[in-house]
């Protein structure tokens, strides 16, 4: 556990980082982004929001570079 001084006295403490962590099995590194792929059926109107660190996160061909994709959607998409 972490805990830091507060200004008045006291301490704060949590339970992990406070950053996102990049959420590829096996990848520990800072999530730096997040999948922009539209989802389907019951959560229409939402996105995949899967945490990703800037290794991870594949901007597609032919599409805008703001759109970062997870590696499950960016095979759907080089599917297509």
């Amino acid at each position: 556990m972490a805990c830091t001084p507060l200004p008045g006295g006291g301490f704060s403490c949590s339970r992990g980082s406070s950053e996102p962590r990049c959420s590829v099995v096996g990848c520990s590194a800072v999530a730096a982004k997040f999948c922009d792929h539209r989802l389907t059926g019951r959560a229409a109107g939402r996105t995949c929001s899967r945490a990703l660190c800037v290794a991870h996160a594949t901007s597609p061909q032919g599409l805008n570079d703001s759109i970062d994709l997870c590696p499950a959607h960016a095979r759907m998409a080089e599917v297509k």
